[in-house]
């Protein structure tokens, strides 16, 4: 069994460089047969597309991403609907 199913609500690691601390929703659950959790990736749709940010000092703050959905593995994402850990 896998930590999350289709339709759970979770929330991207702050430590990404696309959507730290960005919530959507799995989609899909890919094969893994191996069995490890940590190993386990899932298809991730969030609400809006990701764009370049950049500073004032001219630094892209983001990865330009014209997608809204993105493949994760496990130890990336945490629940969504869990406190946010600071």
């Amino acid at each position: 069994m896998t930590r999350f199913r289709v339709g759970d609500l979770v929330r991207v690691s702050k430590e990404d460089i696309l959507r730290p601390g960005d919530a959507g929703i799995v989609r899909k659950v890919l094969d893994n047969p191996t069995g490890d959790e940590s190993l386990q990736e899932y298809i991730v749709e969030f609400g809006d597309r990701v764009y370049d940010q950049v500073s004032g000092e001219g630094f892209r703050l983001r990865v330009h991403s014209d997608a809204r959905v993105h493949c994760y593995l496990s130890i990336y994402l945490e629940d969504a609907n869990e406190p946010v850990e600071e």
